[in-house]
């Protein structure tokens, strides 16, 4: 989090990394040929917008691999599928 904490909304200021953590040139456009994983897992309330891979084993990733803070709270793990047929046949 930034030194000043909360916002006057009351939300967290976290102190994100340049692009998201993302490195520059291996940033990808989703597409056919590069579609979103079918499988998705997230942890937060239902207004978040953080989702992550599920591995190929489907073992959720852990707090610590997420590099989240660990709060009791098993309702705030989503799981989920993503159609990617569906979502590319929309833009055709």
């Amino acid at each position: 989090m930034k030194p000043e904490a909360f916002g006057s909304n009351g939300r967290m200021i976290v102190d994100w990394p340049d692009n998201m953590g993302f490195v520059e040139g291996e940033i990808k456009t989703i597409n056919r040929n590069n579609p979103l994983p079918k499988r998705w897992d997230r942890v937060g309330g239902n207004g978040g917008v953080n989702f992550t891979l599920l591995p190929d084993n489907e073992i959720p990733y852990t707090y610590d691999q997420r590099a989240i803070p660990y709060l009791e709270n098993p309702s705030a793990r989503h799981v989920g599928t993503f159609d990617n047929e569906s979502y590319f046949d929309v833009w055709i």
